[in-house]
């Protein structure tokens, strides 16, 4: 199986996207990425150096199906328009990153890699999506999606991937005892 049908087949929403080219762009930036990797399988990849018991692909399909019933029920709710192929592709593609912050490790899920150590999280799937031709939106979900960065989402699209990514972050990192996303945000509002 090659490399864009083993994408296909670990991430199958992508297959939701309806522009064409948004899709095909969405799995040559995960197949840039895999390719650039130290992965053999990028199914090996996890969500954390630190994590054992989840992969980057199973992240990756947890936020993408939280933001879209959470888009879904705000659509519906409260007759919010939600681009969903803007949503599917930044979601799909937040955090892409990994796949080369992290490389393999004997006895562990992983180690940081020297993109890992150097480069702000985001910043190298915010440089694949560029240069793969796809639309500033999708650049702009990927680089908004962390509070390790000082932007904030533009577009609702972003509110969903941010708010999916940081509860299935801090549902595995609250387990291991571990800081959560949300330690990371200032909460002006609640005080």
């Amino acid at each position: 199986m090659d490399k864009r049908e083993r994408i296909r087949q670990l991430l199958p929403l992508i297959d939701q996207i309806k522009d064409e080219k948004l899709r095909n762009g969405v799995l040559e930036v995960w197949v840039k990425a895999w390719e650039e990797s130290e992965w053999e399988d990028v199914a090996d990849c996890p969500f954390h150096v630190e994590i054992q018991e989840a992969s980057l692909i199973q992240h990756t399909n947890f936020v993408m199906t939280i933001a879209m019933a959470m888009a879904s029920l705000a659509r519906d709710t409260w007759h919010i328009p939600v681009d969903m192929d803007l949503l599917l592709a930044g979601a799909v593609l937040h955090d892409v990153c990994k796949v080369l912050e992290s490389a393999p490790q004997e006895g562990k899920p992983g180690k940081q890699s020297a993109i890992g150590e150097n480069l702000v999280h985001g910043a190298y799937g915010v440089h694949l999506a560029l240069n793969a031709g796809l639309p500033l939106r999708v650049a702009h979900l990927i680089n908004t999606h962390t509070p390790q960065v000082s932007k904030l989402p533009k577009v609702i699209e972003g509110i969903f991937i941010c708010y999916a990514d940081y509860a299935a972050a801090d549902i595995l990192l609250l387990g291991k005892g571990m800081p959560l996303v949300l330690d990371m945000i200032d909460f002006k509002f609640c005080r």
